[in-house]
């Protein structure tokens, strides 16, 4: 019997060690932009420099996701209504209206699909990303989230037919953004 409650308790304590472990890990996700803050703080005396500098030199701020999109919209509407720029519009503000729109539904797939740690740091790093009050750096900044290519990658995998229509249209993108590249029309 003392043995008995003697392992319980080992058992229990075992449990809440591997659990306590775990949240160990969280702050290492912060440790980058810690590090990155404290580099601004040396610097220049504010860690939060990098705001003032998105403010005074790009024009830029931190916004809600809907001020970016409503931003684009217009810039769409604009080129549609005046007839020119056509290539602005194919090669800047429409595919980065697209990729917006495919990380939202991968998002929200990954919320039902996914583990919490992988969809929460994409939460996160899409409210980064596009939290600003002009998207076209969205894209860019989306392009080295893992947990998005984990999400996709699974998808990818339960249906072949998809996989082969997504490598189809990034290989086309890849010649569109390379053909323009080649003859000097603005990317994004």
């Amino acid at each position: 019997m003392k043995n008995r409650k003697l392992a319980l308790k080992k058992k229990e304590f075992n449990s809440l060690k591997k659990t306590l472990l775990k949240l160990l890990y969280i702050p290492i996700y912060f440790i980058g932009f810690g590090i990155y803050l404290l580099c601004n703080y040396i610097h220049t005396g504010n860690p939060f420099y990098f705001l003032i500098l998105q403010k005074k030199i790009w024009g830029h701020s931190f916004d809600l996701p809907s001020t970016a999109i409503t931003y684009n919209l217009k810039k769409i509407n604009i080129i549609l209504s005046e007839n020119n720029n056509f290539s602005t519009l194919f090669l800047t503000w429409l595919p980065q209206l697209l990729l917006f729109i495919i990380v939202l539904i991968l998002l929200i797939y990954g919320v039902q699909h996914h583990k919490p740690k992988y969809t929460c740091y994409l939460l996160i790093y899409f409210f980064i990303s596009y939290g600003t009050d002009f998207l076209l750096s969205g894209g860019r900044y989306m392009s080295v989230s893992i947990p998005l290519f984990i999400i996709l990658a699974c998808i990818m995998d339960k249906h072949p037919f998809l996989d082969k229509c997504c490598l189809t249209v990034c290989l086309c993108f890849n010649l569109l953004f390379n053909a323009s590249y080649i003859f000097s029309k603005l990317i994004v």
